[in-house]
């Protein structure tokens, strides 16, 4: 049974392999795609238990994350092009956890989620050259002063009752 999950994770990690690909594209392509992998399944079970907290605006912000990454790797299984798959994952993984902690009621009410942004650019180091690893720094702090700004006002519109509950 080992040896078969073995092959089948591989042949998942390989959806976007072609045949000419280097190893250094092929070894891109499979870490992009360890992304969706690890983030879909969590932003499922979050998805749901916002659902079930009756809190439907936020469930449907890490479910999107999950519908819209099964039709990235699809794409990337027909295509074999990596570049969709990067730029839809980063810009995903740099908005949703904003959207998230804004249909919450802001930074203390969204439980400082936008944290996980960050992983945007930290990514991007390993993918981009450091300039273009900045601009997903600059973009993620320009994120942070938005919400600064517009704070006040989530915070007047969001319920606080059961977002303690995912309070990290």
């Amino acid at each position: 049974m080992g040896k078969q999950n073995q092959m089948f994770f591989e042949k998942i990690l390989n959806i976007g392999a072609c045949a000419d690909d280097n190893e250094t594209l092929k070894l891109k392509k499979s870490s992009l795609i360890i992304v969706p992998l690890i983030i879909g399944p969590a932003a499922l079970i979050w998805g749901l238990i916002y659902i079930f907290l009756d809190h439907y605006l936020s469930a449907s912000i890490p479910l999107s994350y999950v519908f819209i990454s099964v039709f990235n790797l699809w794409y990337l299984y027909v295509s074999k092009n990596i570049i969709p798959l990067y730029l839809v994952q980063m810009i995903l993984v740099l908005l949703l956890p904003f959207f998230l902690m804004w249909s919450l009621g802001g930074f203390a009410l969204g439980s400082f989620v936008f944290i996980w942004a960050f992983f945007a650019p930290i990514a991007a180091l390993i993918y981009e050259t450091k300039t273009k690893a900045l601009y997903w720094f600059y973009a993620f702090m320009l994120l942070i002063f938005v919400s600064s700004l517009i704070d006040q006002i989530y915070r007047t519109y969001a319920s606080n009752g059961d977002c303690t509950f995912l309070f990290s």
